[in-house]
C-alpha cells in the first residue's frame, strides 16, 4: 500500500447528516484509526522513512489542517512512536507496539460492532 493510500485511509466516517453525533467510542475508533493509518504510512517508508510532505497532503486530502497534521505527528513523535530526521518520520520499535495494540483494539471493536448487529438483527 502506498504512503499516500495508508495515511488517506486513517480518515473517520463523517456523521451521517445534519444534527447527528458520534459517540465516545466511535470518536476513540476514529481516532485510533487515524494514528493507525499514520503509523502505517511510517512503517511503509522503511528505513529511509516517510516524507512530512506525503503524510500532510494525505491528512489534507481527507480534510485536516496543518494544525491537526501538527497535533498529530507531533504527538506520535514526542511519545516516542516516531522520531523524524531531517524531513522523514521513521517508526520507532515504541510505534510497532503501538500498532500492535491499535490492531487489536480496532479488531475487537469491529467485533464487537459486528456482534451488536447480528443480535439487532436476531430480533
Amino acid at each position: 500500500m502506498s504512503k499516500q493510500a495508508s495515511a488517506s485511509s486513517a480518515t473517520a466516517p463523517a456523521p451521517a447528516g445534519p444534527g447527528s453525533s458520534l459517540s465516545k467510542q466511535q470518536v476513540t475508533q476514529a481516532v485510533q484509526t487515524i494514528y493507525l493509518g499514520i503509523l502505517e504510512a511510517i512503517e511503509a517508508g522503511g528505513t529511509q522513512g516517510a516524507p512530512g510532505g506525503i503524510i500532510y497532503a494525505a491528512l489534507q486530502h481527507a480534510g485536516a489542517t496543518q494544525d491537526n497534521y501538527d497535533e498529530l505527528l507531533g504527538s506520535l513523535t514526542s511519545l516516542g512512536f516516531a522520531t523524524l530526521e531531517g524531513e522523514c518520520y521513521r517508526l520507532t520499535a515504541r510505534g510497532v507496539a503501538f500498532m500492535a495494540l491499535l490492531r487489536r483494539r480496532l479488531a475487537q471493536g469491529d467485533a464487537a460492532q459486528h456482534a451488536a448487529g447480528q443480535a439487532g438483527e436476531a430480533r
